[in-house]
């Protein structure tokens, strides 16, 4: 007997546009803050500080964008296979 997967394929390629819209949001919101940070003229030990934990943020959140564009498309990777996988499942049932 074969077991079967049983996968809401529709749910999958809801979850990759989401996570693809997060990672955009992401980016631009980074991007976004990225401008105002260059806007502020100042120097001095407290920019410095300010600077090293911008960076480090801006590190999170570069590696969270590219998280999220990853994770979009292994779900639709999963979603196609899957698809495949019941259209040839499908076909196989018509012809046996």
């Amino acid at each position: 007997m074969v077991s079967r997967i049983r996968a809401n394929i529709a749910a999958l390629e809801r979850a990759a546009s989401h996570f693809a819209a997060a990672g955009q949001q992401l980016g631009q919101i980074a991007g976004e803050q990225q401008q105002r940070r260059a806007a502020i003229k100042w120097s001095g030990r407290a920019e410095q500080e300010y600077s090293v934990s911008w960076n480090e943020s801006e590190a999170t959140v570069k590696r969270l964008t590219v998280l999220a564009s990853q994770m979009a498309s292994q779900c639709q990777s999963v979603a196609e296979a899957l698809r495949r996988a019941d259209e040839e499942e499908r076909r196989r049932e018509r012809e046996g």
